[in-house]
C-alpha cells in the first residue's frame, strides 16, 4: 500500500512540471517574439495599457504615475510619422484620451494636471495643423479644440478659470489662408467663449475676447469668401451677464465693430451682409445698465445715410427710414414719458410721406410694411414703458437707409432690416438710464463715442478703444486709393463731451461731423455734395437737455428734392415739417407744443 502512494504521488509530480513549462514559455509549440507584460506600476489600483498597431514609425508612449485609481489608454493606428504622447499626473480620478488620425505630420499634446475631475480631448485630423490644447484649473473645466483645415491654419485654446468655464474654439477653413483664431476666457465665473472662423479666403479673421467675471457669452463669426481683409471685433468687459454677438459675412470689405461695457445683462447684436462693392458702415455700442437689446443689419451696396440720435432723459425714440428710388424723406419723433406708438406706412408709387402718432398709457404694438416701387419713407417708433416690441422691413429696389431706437425703460426689443440693393448706413443711438437699444453714440454718464468707417474696394479698418470709465476716444482711418475713400476720426475729450466727424471725399463724397460740449448738449450735421441728383444734407443740434432740432436738407436737381426739419425747443413740445417741391410735392406738418397736444 504504501509503494502505491509514492508512485501516484510521483506521477503528480512530473504532471505539474510539465505543465510549469509551458506556461512559463518553456515549450517550441509558440513561435512569436511577441513580449505581452502585464502588471500594476502604482502604488494603488492603476491599470496602464498600450497598444500601437501602425505598421509605420509610429512612436506610442504612455505614462500613469497617478496614486490613485487612473487609467490612461493611448492607441496610435496612423501609418505615417505620427507621434501621440498622453500623460496624466493628477491625484484625482483623471481620465485623458488622445486620438490622432492625421495623414500629415502633425503633433497633439494633451496635458491635464487638475486635481479635480477635469476632462480634456483634443483631436486633429488636418494635414499641416498645430493644435494645442492646456487646462489647468482645479474645478470642473472643460476644453475641447477641433481643427480640421487643410491649410496653415493655428487654434488656440487657454482657459484658466477656477470655476465652471467653458471654452470652445473651432476653425474649419480649408482655404490657404492664414487664419487665426484667438479665445481666452480668464473669467472666475461661469463664463462661456466660442469662436468660429470658417472663411476660405486669405484675409486674417476674428477675434474674441471675454474678461468678465460673471456670465458673459461672447460670439464672432466671420465666413466672407472673398479676398478683402474683412475685420470683426467684439469685446465684452461687462461684470454682469452681457450678450455680444457679431456677424460679418459679405464678400466685400465690411466693418463691424460691436462694444458692449454694461455690468448688466446687454445684448448688442450687429450683422452687415452686403456683397456689394460699396462702403457699408454698421456701428453698435450698448452702454446701459438694464437689459437691452439691440439688432442692426444692414445689406445695401449703395450710399445712403441714416442717422438717428436721442438723448432725452425720458422715454423718446426717433426713427427714420427711406428706401425710395428717389429722395424722400421722413422724420418721427415722439418724446411723451408715457407709453407711445409711432406707424408710418407709405405704398404709393410717387413721392408720399405719412405720419402716424399714439401717445396711449398702455402697452402698445408697432409695424411697418413698406411695399411700394417709387420712393418711400418708413418710420416705427414705440417707446412705451411696458414690454414693446418694434418691427421695421424695407424690401425697396433702391438705396435705403433703414434706423430703429426704442429707449423705453421697459424691456424693449428692436429690429431693423434693410435689404436694398443699393448702399446702405444705419446708425441707432440710445443713450437713456434705463433699458435701451443702442448703436453708434451715447453720451451718458459714461460718455462713450464709436464710430466706424468703410470705403469699400476691400481695405476695411475697425477700431474700437474705450479708455477710461468716463471718457473714451475711438479713431479709424481708411485712406485706400478706391473712389469711396473715406476718413473717420472720434475724439472724446471728457466726461462728458464727445466729438465725432467723418469725411468721405470719394465720388459720392459725404461728410459727417458730430460735436458734444456739454453733458446734455450734441449737434450732428451731414453734408452729401456729390454730383449725383439725391445730395442730401442731415444736421442735428441739441442745445440743451429737452430741446432737440432736426433739419434735413435735399438740394439734388432732381424732382423729387425734400426737406425735412425737425424742432424742438422744450422738455415737451415737438416740431416736424416735411416739404417736397418736387413734381408730386407733399407737405407735412406736426406740431406737439404740449404734454399731451397733437396738432397735424
Amino acid at each position: 500500500m504504501g509503494l502505491i502512494k509514492f508512485t501516484i504521488l510521483v506521477f503528480l509530480y512530473h504532471q505539474l512540471l510539465w505543465r510549469d513549462n509551458l506556461l512559463n514559455g518553456h515549450s517550441n509549440l509558440v513561435g512569436a517574439s511577441n513580449s505581452v507584460p502585464l502588471g500594476n506600476d502604482g502604488s494603488g489600483s492603476n491599470a496602464t495599457r498600450t497598444q500601437d498597431d501602425g505598421p509605420g514609425t509610429n512612436g506610442t508612449s504612455t505614462q500613469d504615475d497617478g496614486s490613485v485609481s487612473d487609467a490612461s489608454m493611448t492607441q496610435d493606428d496612423r501609418s505615417c510619422s505620427n507621434t501621440t504622447s498622453a500623460q496624466d499626473d493628477g491625484s484625482g480620478s483623471n481620465g485623458t484620451s488622445t486620438q490622432d488620425d492625421g495623414s500629415g505630420s502633425n503633433t497633439t499634446s494633451t496635458q491635464d494636471d487638475g486635481s479635480g475631475s477635469n476632462a480634456t480631448t483634443t483631436q486633429d485630423d488636418g494635414s499641416g495643423n498645430a493644435t494645442s490644447t492646456q487646462d489647468d484649473g482645479p474645478g470642473s473645466n472643460a476644453t475641447t479644440t477641433q481643427d480640421d483645415g487643410s491649410g496653415s491654419n493655428a487654434t488656440t485654446t487657454q482657459d484658466d478659470g477656477s470655476g465652471s468655464n467653458a471654452t470652445t474654439t473651432q476653425d474649419d477653413g480649408p482655404g490657404s489662408g492664414s487664419n487665426a483664431t484667438s479665445t481666452q476666457d480668464d473669467g472666475s465665473g461661469s463664463n462661456a467663449t466660442a469662436t468660429q472662423d470658417d472663411g476660405s479666403g486669405s484675409g486674417s479673421n476674428a477675434s474674441t475676447q471675454d474678461d468678465g467675471s460673471g456670465s458673459n457669452a461672447t460670439t464672432t463669426q466671420d465666413d466672407g469668401s472673398g479676398s478683402g481683409s474683412n475685420a470683426t471685433s467684439t469685446q465684452d468687459d461687462g461684470s454682469g451677464s452681457n450678450a455680444t454677438t457679431t456677424q460679418d459675412d459679405g464678400s466685400g470689405s465690411n466693418a463691424t465693430t460691436t462694444q458692449d461695457d454694461g455690468s448688466s445683462s446687454n445684448a448688442t447684436t450687429t450683422q452687415d451682409d452686403g456683397s456689394g462693392s460699396g462702403s457699408n458702415t454698421t456701428s453698435t455700442q450698448d452702454d446701459g445698465s438694464g437689459s437691452n437689446g439691440t439688432s442692426t443689419q444692414d445689406d445695401g451696396s449703395g450710399s445712403n445715410g441714416t442717422s438717428t440720435q436721442d438723448d432725452g432723459s425720458g422715454s423718446n425714440a426717433t426713427t427714420t427710414q427711406d428706401d425710395g428710388s428717389g429722395s424722400n424723406a421722413t422724420t418721427t419723433q415722439d418724446d411723451g414719458s408715457g407709453s407711445n406708438a409711432t406707424t408710418t406706412q407709405d405704398d404709393g408709387s410717387g413721392s408720399n410721406t405719412t405720419s402716424t402718432q399714439d401717445d396711449g398709457s398702455g402697452s402698445n404694438g408697432t409695424s411697418t410694411q413698406d411695399d411700394g416701387s417709387g420712393s418711400n419713407a418708413t418710420s416705427t417708433q414705440d417707446d412705451g414703458s411696458g414690454s414693446n416690441a418694434t418691427t421695421t422691413q424695407d424690401d425697396g429696389s433702391g438705396s435705403n437707409a433703414t434706423t430703429t431706437q426704442d429707449d423705453g425703460s421697459g424691456s424693449n426689443a428692436t429690429t431693423t432690416q434693410d435689404d436694398g440693393s443699393g448702399s446702405n448706413t444705419t446708425s441707432t443711438q440710445d443713450d437713456g438710464s434705463g433699458s435701451n437699444a443702442t448703436t453708434t453714440q451715447d453720451d451718458g454718464s459714461g460718455s462713450n463715442a464709436t464710430t466706424t468707417q468703410d470705403d469699400g474696394s476691400g481695405s476695411n479698418t475697425t477700431s474700437t478703444q474705450d479708455d477710461g470709465s468716463g471718457s473714451n476716444a475711438t479713431t479709424t482711418q481708411d485712406d485706400g486709393s478706391g473712389s469711396g475713400s473715406n476718413a473717420t476720426s472720434t475724439q472724446d475729450d471728457g466726461s462728458g463731451s464727445n466729438a465725432t466727424t467723418t469725411q468721405d471725399d470719394g465720388s459720392g463724397s459725404n461728410a459727417t461731423s458730430t460735436q458734444d460740449d456739454g453733458s446734455g448738449s450734441n449737434a450732428t450735421t451731414t453734408q452729401d455734395d456729390g454730383s449725383g441728383s439725391g445730395s442730401n444734407a442731415t444736421s442735428t443740434q441739441d442745445d440743451g437737455y429737452g430741446s432737440n432740432a432736426t433739419t434735413t436738407q435735399d438740394d439734388g436737381s432732381g424732382s423729387g428734392s425734400n426737406a425735412t426739419s425737425t424742432q424742438d425747443d422744450g422738455s415737451g413740445s415737438n416740431a416736424t415739417t416735411t416739404q417736397d417741391d418736387g413734381c408730386g410735392s407733399n407737405a407735412t406738418t406736426t406740431q406737439d407744443d404740449g404734454c399731451g397736444s397733437v396738432n397735424t
